[in-house]
């Protein structure tokens, strides 16, 4: 039963059924592990747990926290549903699976004790990917989340991907004043990359803007 899949039927099922009500329920299914970076970080947008790739730790049974890969039985990482629920706007919303990590039903490590596909942790904790869904459903509120922390005193000079997750426009990172570039929000975009940065140590801070003005941000002081 491995990478059981269903193609999206929502477009053709309100071709046939345009007056009923459609939600999705149980979306995403994402495994990320609280804190915890993996590297190297799986440069595709989704990838299946049950490859075991790059960004997964199979030893200390961890997920990285990129929140890029999905169990086999899951539809998507969070931002892929957003897609479709953009493209789909007669689609009234969605049930996550899960909002909390929960014991029982161990995922994606049968031998782990709980499933890691909620946006909190077992302690009630935040997950990084907590901030990807509240800039998606509190656009409005003026937030920048910064992934991963910036104490990597081994990595010195190594590629360390660098994500924000905002409801901002446009957002520009800096490394110790030095800015790695701006990007700008396209279509289909929820969250802004910078997978080429090199790890030094120094404060890392991004700033946001919307409409054209500045909107915010958040800064991590290298410890």
């Amino acid at each position: 039963m491995e990478d059981i899949r269903t193609p999206p039927l929502s477009a053709a099922f309100h071709e046939a059924f345009p007056d009923k009500l459609i939600l999705s329920s149980e979306t995403a299914s994402d495994s990320q592990h609280s804190g915890h970076v993996h590297f190297p970080k799986w440069q595709m947008s989704i990838v299946r747990l049950s490859t075991r790739p790059p960004g997964v730790n199979s030893t200390s049974k961890q997920v990285s926290a990129y929140d890029l890969y999905t169990a086999n039985f899951g539809s998507s990482p969070a931002d892929k549903v957003f897609a479709a629920q953009d493209s789909n706007p007669f689609a009234a919303g969605e049930f996550v699976w899960t909002g909390w990590d929960y014991i029982g039903e161990p995922t994606p490590y049968y031998s782990a004790r709980s499933s890691y596909c909620g946006i909190i942790d077992l302690a009630g904790f935040k997950k990084d990917r907590f901030y990807l869904y509240q800039a998606r459903w509190r656009p409005g509120l003026r937030m920048a989340h910064i992934l991963p922390h910036w104490s990597w005193p081994e990595r010195v000079g190594q590629l360390t991907p660098v994500h924000v997750f905002t409801a901002a426009d446009e957002a520009e990172l800096f490394l110790d004043g030095k800015s790695q570039g701006c990007k700008t929000r396209e279509e289909h975009s929820y969250r802004f990359r910078w997978d080429e940065v090199k790890y030094q140590p120094g404060e890392l801070r991004v700033i946001t803007y919307k409409d054209g003005s500045k909107w915010g941000g958040q800064k991590i002081p290298c410890e």
